[in-house]
């Protein structure tokens, strides 16, 4: 037979007046409650209705509601205000937030947030709102700017570990273990409060720590990059980077300093496809030439190395290793190309200092002989640019000038009467001379001063009257000048004349004039043999000058046609 069990029970009225026995549960019939008794409180303690559980100071004995569950199985914790959207379950902890659930099966969700009342609720005070969901096998994290108490809320997303373990920040859909967007320019900050700070990566092969990035120096305003445990890379506060060193602020040109340290051969490569270049350029700009103002290509294609200036190629050495300057094309080891204006130095060698006879020049040698022959440029005078040009060789281990040209233009030999000009299988073919010539001696008696080979038409005129015609065709004579001395050959025609008469004959139109001196002078000399009347017998006459003339000695009354005469003689010239 079942059994029932009873309580007592009363009015609400009745109750409040009622102390009961410990631990002895009545009814309240008003509010269909019950009450627990302790034989002492009047009214009891009431624990639950039909439609609320609410307790007055569970554990501290406090007057007010401690306690809440409403009719939906929403929990309110020192608040009754427990209201929730249809679908979820919430626990309402006072004012500092709420707990609450999505109850569908197939997605379910929990969430925990701070200054909430509740899903789709309001701000519990007037302050910022955030809100933790954990459900669909994720975690979120949201908040939401400042607001007043009882204003709606609209939270956004800031972090998030989705299913795989991979965490966003600011990112819905991390791909990665950790996935930060932020529209600021600093994602992430980290800070040690010891002298460094390191952030370490390492794969499954590696032991301990060997790879990371840090910040360090006395500041912590310094980067470095680490790599098998040690730092290679320092960016100091400057920007100045170092590889292998800590220091390149040290360094004179210190904005990418390598120190290769003890390596026998170590630096920098840089690597290119065998048809494309290779190229450190200099920049003044970002538009046309101004980023490659300077620069250094190597061309993989054709195996050649460029040096520009101003965006300009200035020097090539091809892949035969021929230089060329002003030039793409060189065919000697050094070739120096420049555009002719007037007088253009292509190349220049300069001393250091105005030192009066000091040498500088270029120096041609074989490998290990030592000096072969030179060309040196030499200082005459301190005080100017005067300049003396010497050639040099080197014979029987004597490396000595053998050819110079001074300041004013003056060729010498490298010392006195020494040195031949040509020799007899090695001759120079004309040698033009504007001047005078010594041959076998320095005095003027030595000299040289002319030469020169012609004809000329004369003229024969008898000394007191009468005329003598040459045939046109016989009346050139052919000379010879060396020095001041004219020598004359040749053969004249007489085609008429006309009562000649005069001790001597006048031969005109002289190439050169003839001295004056008297015929003692001995300044002139020679013969005329004259055939008359067409002879076969000729006759010797003597020719002389006298008075600037050259004159011929001879029976005049005798030249008729036919007289030939036949001339070979010299004089002096005035």
């Amino acid at each position: 037979m079942a059994k029932r069990l009873q309580h007592r029970g009363g009015t609400t009225a009745q109750h409040s007046t009622f102390t009961g026995a410990v631990r002895e549960v009545t009814v309240d019939t008003d509010k269909n409650t019950l009450v627990v008794h302790d034989g002492a409180t009047a009214g009891g303690h009431p624990l639950a209705t039909a439609t609320n559980f609410t307790s007055t100071g569970i554990d501290d004995n406090a007057t007010s509601t401690a306690i809440t569950i409403d009719s939906s199985e929403n929990v309110g914790i020192g608040t009754t205000n427990i209201d929730n959207a249809s679908g979820y379950s919430s626990l309402r902890i006072g004012t500092a937030g709420s707990i609450w659930g999505y109850n569908l099966s197939t997605n379910s969700n929990i969430f925990m947030s701070e200054n909430i009342s509740s899903q789709g609720g309001t701000r519990i005070r007037t302050d910022f709102a955030t809100s933790y969901r954990q459900g669909d096998g994720d975690h979120r994290w949201y908040n939401a700017p400042s607001g007043s108490a009882g204003s709606a809320v609209t939270l956004s997303e800031v972090m998030r570990i989705d299913s795989s373990g991979n965490v966003g920040i600011g990112e819905s859909s991390p791909d990665v273990p950790l996935h930060v967007t932020s529209a600021d320019n600093s994602l992430a900050y980290f800070e040690s409060t010891d002298a460094n700070a390191n952030i370490r990566f390492a794969d499954g092969n590696s032991t301990g720590f060997p790879v990371g990035i840090g910040a360090t120096g006395t500041s912590g305003n310094e980067m470095t990059l680490i790599a098998g445990g040690s730092d290679v890379v320092r960016i100091d506060s400057s920007g100045n980077v170092g590889i292998g060193t800590s220091s390149p602020s040290s360094y004179h040109t210190n904005k990418l300093v390598i120190d290769i340290g003890a390596d026998n051969q170590n630096g920098m490569t840089i690597v290119s496809e065998t048809t494309k270049n290779g190229m450190i350029s200099f920049a003044d700009g970002t538009t046309a030439e101004n980023r490659y103002r300077g620069y250094i290509n190597y061309n993989h294609g054709s195996n050649f190395l460029q040096f520009g200036t101003d965006a300009t190629e200035r020097m090539r050495i091809d892949s035969s290793g021929n230089v060329g300057i002003g030039t793409t094309t060189p065919i000697t080891p050094l070739q120096v190309n420049r555009d002719i204006s007037g007088v253009t130095d292509a190349l220049s060698l300069r001393a250091n200092s105005n030192v009066t006879n000091e040498y500088i020049g270029l120096n041609f040698a074989k490998a290990t002989w030592g000096k072969m022959a030179g060309i040196y440029g030499r200082n005459e005078n301190n005080g100017n640019a005067d300049g003396r040009l010497s050639f040099y060789t080197s014979s029987g281990g004597t490396y000595a000038e053998r050819l110079g040209i001074t300041s004013s233009g003056l060729i010498f030999p490298g010392s006195d009467n020494t040195q031949d000009l040509g020799s007899s299988g090695s001759r120079f073919n004309d040698l033009y001379l504007g001047g005078g010539l010594y041959v076998g001696g320095t005095a003027a008696a030595n000299k040289l001063d002319d030469y020169e080979e012609g004809t000329f038409t004369t003229t024969l005129t008898p000394s007191t009257s009468g005329t003598i015609t040459i045939a046109s065709n016989q009346d050139a004579l052919k000379y010879i000048k060396i020095g001041n001395t004219v020598f004359i050959q040749g053969r004249l025609t007489i085609s008429s004349s006309s009562s000649p008469t005069g001790a001597s004959i006048v031969l005109g139109n002289m190439p050169f004039t003839p001295t004056s001196a008297v015929e003692t002078s001995g300044w002139f000399g020679g013969m005329c043999a004259v055939s008359f009347n067409g002879s076969a017998t000729f006759e010797p006459y003597t020719v002389w000058t006298t008075d600037g003339t050259v004159r011929i000695t001879t029976t005049i009354a005798s030249v008729n046609s036919n007289t030939r005469m036949h001339f070979n003689f010299f004089y002096e010239t005035a």
